[in-house]
């Protein structure tokens, strides 16, 4: 039976070495009963000597707490991000029922582990939910405020799911999508679709843009807390993809009530829909009207793809063998 009392965490690093060794020592702090540790590979002399130091402080934190289990692997080439989050949270799941995953970029306090864990318990059986999300971007909406709410859509700063239901993401994430008709102008659905398109076929190096058009047409949610638990950082020169501090970058961390209480919250506030849809799709993902041209603007995809001749997320992901790892 899965304990939700204490539960292992998985933590994807690659380049951000200060940021690295801040959410580990956030980890041990907060008590995680396991830490999995992924780190993808680099030829780049400059991120080679971070993920050094990384090793190195991994290694004084097992000297330092004996008893933690701190699991590490290392790829020997550079996956990329898509491949290399998807093929960790493989791994993580060959040997955890339940986990939080967290990378390297986030800020929390121990207020993050009490809402998993209730979250876990409460949510397990329930097939229309799955992730329990730390991060809430409208913690100061006057509609949202102090509400648990159920987005269509993955909130994955600092979030955790189950064996059976990261099964259920990896298959919508590599299997096919069907491209929306050319005529469509429906921003909303051309938007995901096209996205979802692109990096499955790898001209977006992205896992988590096919598993939101997955969650919004199969109506799977996240449950996201009532207080934003989790601060992201990653907008350093060494992000993959963000490179200033924009919303929702940097929220203040909220104080999360107490756990007896989240009961009461989800039978009198809880919120899920088309309206709470619409405010991820706006303010996070930023969604206009434009976007209704969308797959008259993928046309040019097959141009890019032929050019830079990418290969499928689908066809990297099966390249991937154990013996690509080094066990640290």
């Amino acid at each position: 039976m899965t304990s939700y009392t204490s539960f292992p965490v998985l933590i994807c690093g690659y380049s951000r070495e200060d940021e690295f060794c801040n959410v580990l020592g956030l980890a041990i702090s907060s008590g995680s009963s396991r830490i999995y540790i992924n780190i993808d590979g680099t030829d780049k002399l400059l991120i080679s000597k971070s993920q050094e130091a990384m090793v190195s402080y991994i290694n004084s934190c097992r000297a330092q707490f004996p008893n933690l289990e701190i699991i590490v692997r290392q790829s020997e080439v550079n996956l990329g991000a898509a491949v290399s989050v998807i093929s960790s949270l493989d791994w993580f799941f060959s040997k955890e029922q339940f986990g939080l995953i967290l990378e390297d970029d986030l800020e929390f306090d121990n207020s993050l582990y009490r809402f998993i864990s209730w979250g876990g318990s409460r949510f397990e059986h329930d097939q229309d939910v799955w992730m329990i999300s730390g991060s809430n971007f409208f913690s100061a909406n006057g509609e949202l405020k102090g509400k648990i709410h159920f987005p269509s859509y993955p909130v994955t700063w600092g979030w955790a799911t189950w064996r059976d239901k990261w099964k259920l993401m990896r298959e919508e994430i590599t299997n096919g999508v069907k491209p929306p008709s050319f005529f469509a102008f429906d921003p909303v659905s051309n938007f995901w679709q096209i996205g979802a398109l692109r990096a499955k076929r790898g001209i977006l190096d992205a896992w988590d843009i096919p598993l939101a058009e997955a969650m919004r047409r199969r109506k799977k949610m996240s449950v996201v807390p009532p207080e934003n638990l989790v601060r992201n950082i990653g907008f350093s020169k060494l992000a993959s993809n963000t490179r200033t501090q924009n919303y929702p970058l940097d929220l203040p961390i909220g104080e999360l009530p107490h756990v007896n209480s989240l009961d009461n919250l989800l039978s009198e506030s809880s919120l899920s829909g088309s309206n709470v849809d619409h405010l991820y799709e706006t303010r996070v993902y930023g969604i206009t009207f434009k976007h209704a041209l969308t797959v008259l603007m993928s046309q040019l995809d097959f141009v890019r793809f032929k050019k830079y001749s990418n290969k499928s997320l689908k066809a990297r992901l099966i390249e991937v063998k154990e013996s690509n790892f080094r066990i640290l």
